[in-house]
């Protein structure tokens, strides 16, 4: 029980962070959106 859980998002960080610096007023929706057609 408990312990440390795995961080699920660390593959896509890089892609979501380059997202939010050419987009910043981008919404969460939005976000995953972009992730779901460059995936």
């Amino acid at each position: 029980m408990g312990g440390r859980r795995k961080r699920v998002l660390e593959l896509h960080r890089a892609f979501m962070v380059e997202r939010l610096n050419q987009t910043p007023h981008l919404s969460l929706h939005g976000l995953w959106r972009n992730w779901r057609r460059a995936g």
